[in-house]
Order: structure tokens, then C-alpha cells, then sequence
């Protein structure tokens, strides 16, 4: 019998309670190891050490914001292929294209809410990149 490998997601947001309510969602639809970081300079040394299989990266951040270290991250060894999820609350059609031209796969809304639409984004994502 194998052992299966859990997922690890790393969660980049500089509101505490953002974090915690994306930590709950992701609670609610799977088991994952999550590790956390307040900005996207402490994401890239975060993401060195645990390796994400999928990154949920908030857009607007103090220090780094998830432009930038998106664009970082995909310029990295270990984080040339790890998705990024962004996570915003203003999402619009200039959000999502900035966001894809970043290197974001998808775009989020937060706060979020449905379970359902997180679980099927996490699916679709974590699929792809086992493909």
C-alpha cells in the first residue's frame, strides 16, 4: 500500500483574516499542508523551503505585491511550473488580464465564500499540473 503524498498550498496574503478564511474554505474541501506568508518576498523564501504544489496569491500586498512575485516565482527553478492562484477583491476584466499576464492560471474573488467554485478551481488546477 502506497502512501499518498498530501498537496501543500501555499497561502500569500497581507490580511490575517483573508488568510484564515481561505485556510477554513480549503479545510472544508480537502487535507492539504498549508504554509502562509504576508507578502510576496516572505512567499518566495517560504515557497523555497516547502515547495507548493499550488500557490493562492493575493494581488495587492505591501512589500511585494502578487504581480511581482508572481513573476518572480515563475523565474525560479523549483517555482517555474507552480500554479498561482490570484486572489482579489476587486476582480474585474483589467484584473484578470494583468493577473494571466503575470503568470497567474486563474483568478479568484475574496472573500471567498463558495466552497463549490474554490473546489472546482482547486481540482482543475492540481489536475493540469499532474497531467
Amino acid at each position: 500500500m502506497s502512501k499518498e503524498i498530501a498537496t501543500t498550498i501555499l497561502l500569500v496574503d497581507d490580511n490575517p483574516d483573508s488568510r484564515e478564511i481561505l485556510r477554513f474554505r480549503l479545510w472544508d474541501v480537502g487535507s492539504f499542508n498549508i504554509a502562509v506568508a504576508s507578502n510576496g518576498l516572505e512567499a518566495l523564501d517560504i515557497g523555497w523551503v516547502v515547495r507548493p504544489d499550488l500557490i493562492f496569491m493575493d494581488l495587492r500586498m505591501p512589500i511585494m505585491d502578487g504581480y511581482e512575485a508572481t513573476r518572480a516565482l515563475h523565474k525560479t527553478d523549483w517555482g517555474k511550473k507552480t500554479p498561482v492562484i490570484g486572489v482579489t477583491t476587486f476582480y474585474s476584466r483589467e484584473q484578470w488580464r494583468q493577473a494571466l499576464t503575470a503568470g497567474c492560471c486563474d483568478l479568484i474573488a475574496h472573500p471567498i465564500r463558495d466552497c463549490d467554485q474554490l473546489k472546482t478551481k482547486l481540482d482543475g488546477v492540481l489536475a493540469a499540473k499532474a497531467a
